[in-house]
């Protein structure tokens, strides 16, 4: 995790000493987590109930699970203390990874607490109730490598999450985009947008682009675009 604060000095040289313009420069980091090898894609929680805001969801592209991050405090730039973070593995929740190379994206209805997966080698997008789930146990034991020992570092897998297939039948989807209660979806094999109605998943339209590889989407905030 890094910040953005324009006061923040977030290049350094390799040293730690501060850059300049004839050193070769480094991203100084606010923070990091391990727990998601190969990841897919990641996307942060716009929620409220945690006191510093430092909730993000990602995939782990190897074992194929859905991973949320809670990084609590952030340990400051320089520093390489992890153990005050929250991280839940959810393995009932199946992402199926697609070619090497396809981003698979994710978006999330704040005001619904729903975040929509795509499942790009399975031609899915999944939806999944992020605030439901609960303990099960600890990661520890099956899932050995993790970023701090000390008891203050939680590391947990969760169960029960209420989870569905949204959407099935899809060429690849990649990229994901939601605006007025639609979600776009970034069909990486042939091209096109599709557009669910997110209150019924049912299609409302599709849109034809340049070609094949197709991958993420975004909306301008001001005046509603799409990119992709």
């Amino acid at each position: 995790m890094y910040s953005s604060a324009p006061h923040y000095k977030n290049l350094v040289r390799n040293d730690g000493g501060v850059c300049t313009g004839a050193d070769e420069c480094f991203f100084l980091h606010a923070d990091m987590l391990h727990e998601s090898p190969s990841c897919l894609v990641i996307v942060h929680d716009p929620e409220t109930a945690t006191a510093y805001g430092t909730v993000y969801w990602a995939i782990d592209g190897v074992a194929g699970h859905l991973v949320r991050y809670d990084f609590q405090q952030p340990h400051g730039p320089g520093l390489m203390d992890h153990s005050i973070a929250a991280v839940r593995r959810y393995p009932e929740v199946n992402v199926t990874r697609g070619a090497l190379g396809v981003h698979q994206g994710m978006a999330i209805d704040a005001a619904n607490r729903a975040l929509y997966v795509a499942s790009s080698g399975s031609g899915e997008v999944v939806k999944v109730l992020i605030d439901t789930g609960r303990y099960a146990r600890t990661a520890r034991e099956e899932y050995p490598i993790f970023s701090s020992r000390l008891p203050s570092f939680e590391y947990s897998i969760y169960s029960c999450v209420v989870h569905i297939v949204f959407a099935h039948g899809l060429h690849t989807p990649s990229g994901l985009a939601l605006i007025d209660s639609m979600l776009f979806v970034a069909e990486f094999e042939s091209g096109r947008i599709v557009v669910f109605d997110v209150d019924t998943a049912v299609q409302i339209n599709a849109y034809e682009t340049a070609g094949a590889g197709l991958m993420g989407l975004s909306f301008a905030p001001g005046s509603g675009f799409l990119h992709e």
